[in-house]
């Protein structure tokens, strides 16, 4: 993927994790924008605040989004931004975190017929039916 095409994608998948659409929606990392205008385009009305610490991209988001700050997240003043209070944050990773947290309670999902080959497999390779069974409960 080149930088524009980086920078230029909108991660919708993560709107998609929010549990109710916001009022005010915070893209931390946003690049040209693409993601926060995504959300304005799906929820008419939500105020779109990026942050964005190359100033290509931030003065590229300026154009789609109510507002950008062109700066690391870490040196952001919130309060005096005024971005204090908003209803939804984005920060990259958080799909991954969620993920891996679905995961590591609830196991990984896999379709019946990938199990039962790999369970046939376990058995070609010499695995004790013992260990089998305690893999499969």
């Amino acid at each position: 993927m080149t930088t524009d095409a980086y920078y230029e994608y909108a991660r919708t998948p993560l709107l998609d994790l929010l549990p109710s659409p916001p009022r005010r929606f915070l893209d931390v990392g946003c690049g040209n924008g693409a993601t926060a205008a995504a959300a304005k385009a799906r929820w008419p009305g939500v105020e779109a605040i990026g942050i964005e610490i190359v100033p290509e991209a931030a003065q590229r988001a300026a154009q789609r989004i109510d507002r950008v700050v062109n700066a690391s997240a870490e040196s952001v003043d919130w309060a005096a931004e005024g971005i204090a209070g908003v209803d939804a944050v984005l920060i990259p990773g958080d799909p991954e975190r969620k993920t891996r947290a679905e995961r590591t309670k609830n196991g990984v999902p896999l379709p019946d017929d990938t199990w039962a080959a790999i369970v046939n497999t376990a058995r070609e390779v010499g695995v004790s039916e013992i260990s089998i069974q305690r893999a499969t409960q």
